[in-house]
């Protein structure tokens, strides 16, 4: 009796432990952009890049479809993260490459990396780049990283070299990912933008470029509710072969 006691304290720490390291990897470093408060710089020097409410993504996203677009993701510590991911979206038919360059995004210290006539500048100082891979579906929710190597610490811009203007990529979400202690990144405070109309998911799914669709602030109070699958899952099975230990020790144990 004292031993079948003794391993089900040995199961309960085992689980306990197991449980406290998923949380560990959940809530890792995650610097979240608020892409809506991004609205703010459009038409500064900061932005050129539109923000707008799609009900079909049902998400802000900024949007990258003229030679030049770039937006400043405010104050950022790069020492702190390792990655900036990037969920974009694009028709399938978009033209991400002219066969020489590729349609790429690039996190930069201070702004576009090419002219308004599509010419690189030599002048972007980059922190590093990924290139544009045409999705699976259209105007879906595919994801992008780029490594992060670098001790600056100030404002970013993140920033496309378009390859053909008007064949639009849209970016729903950003952040920055770490292993250290939680940060928040900060970003301007939105402003207000009037509600307008928005065409639905089959109009966007239809188009070679991105559809035009404005900001609704109906929509601006809404919360991340990404959830963590994969250590959930980890956890079970874990769970599942420590039971399935013990269950062959008692039975041995009875033998």
């Amino acid at each position: 009796m004292k031993t079948k006691r003794g391993v089900w304290r040995i199961v309960i720490i085992m689980t306990a432990l197991i449980l406290s390291l998923s949380v560990v990897s959940v809530y890792a470093d995650t610097g979240i952009i608020d892409i809506e408060a991004l609205e703010a710089l459009y038409g500064t020097d900061k932005s050129n890049s539109k923000v707008q409410y799609s009900e079909g993504l049902a998400s802000f996203y900024l949007s990258y479809d003229m030679y030049g677009t770039y937006c400043s993701l405010g104050e950022v510590d790069l020492s702190q993260y390792d990655t900036m991911t990037i969920a974009y979206g694009c028709d399938t038919s978009c033209a991400l490459t002219d066969g020489e360059q590729n349609y790429y995004f690039a996190l930069t210290t201070n702004g576009p990396v090419q002219d308004e006539e599509g010419k690189l500048l030599d002048t972007a100082n980059v922190i590093g780049t990924v290139d544009v891979k045409t999705p699976f579906m259209s105007w879906g929710a595919d994801e992008l990283e780029i490594s992060i190597d670098s001790d600056y610490k100030g404002e970013v811009f993140l920033t496309a070299y378009v390859i053909y203007e008007q064949h639009n990529v849209i970016i729903s979400d950003i952040y920055f990912t770490s292993q250290g202690d939680p940060t928040e990144v900060p970003t301007e405070a939105p402003t207000e933008t009037p509600a307008t109309e928005t065409p639905s998911i089959t109009e966007m799914q239809q188009a070679t470029v991105a559809p035009t669709m404005k900001t609704n602030d109906a929509n601006s109070d809404k919360t991340d509710d990404s959830f963590p699958v994969i250590p959930i899952i980890i956890v079970v099975v874990a769970i599942a072969i420590i039971f399935t230990v013990v269950a062959i020790i008692i039975t041995k144990k009875k033998k």
